[in-house]
């Protein structure tokens, strides 16, 4: 049973490095990148565009540059908000892990 135990507690521990990392390696340099930021608007942008072509050969009016562009910002506020609550939630420790590494 101490076997078993042992490597659950293994497991464990290297999920929580690899969550670690993710949340302040990738994720992190992701939020603080202005080029990550723009490509998401151009996306948005290219997104909207394409739909928008596609709409309008069912008579829906054309969104204009101005809206698209306002509607790109905000998504990627949404995004830059996730990827903070994604980074915060990958961040949070398991019991196990508490129990076995944080005094109280």
């Amino acid at each position: 049973m101490k076997l078993f135990r042992k490597i659950i507690i293994t497991i464990d521990n290297k999920r929580e490095n690899i969550e670690d990392f993710i949340a302040d390696k990738i994720l992190f340099n992701i939020d603080n990148s202005p080029k990550v930021d723009e490509l998401e608007k151009r996306a948005i942008i290219a997104g909207l565009t394409a739909g928008n072509a596609y709409l309008a050969t069912y008579g829906v009016p054309v969104i204009p540059d101005e809206v698209k562009e306002k509607i790109a910002d905000a998504g990627v506020k949404a995004l830059n908000k996730a990827n903070k609550l994604l980074q915060k939630q990958l961040k949070k420790k398991s019991k196990l892990y508490k129990e076995n590494y944080e005094k109280n």
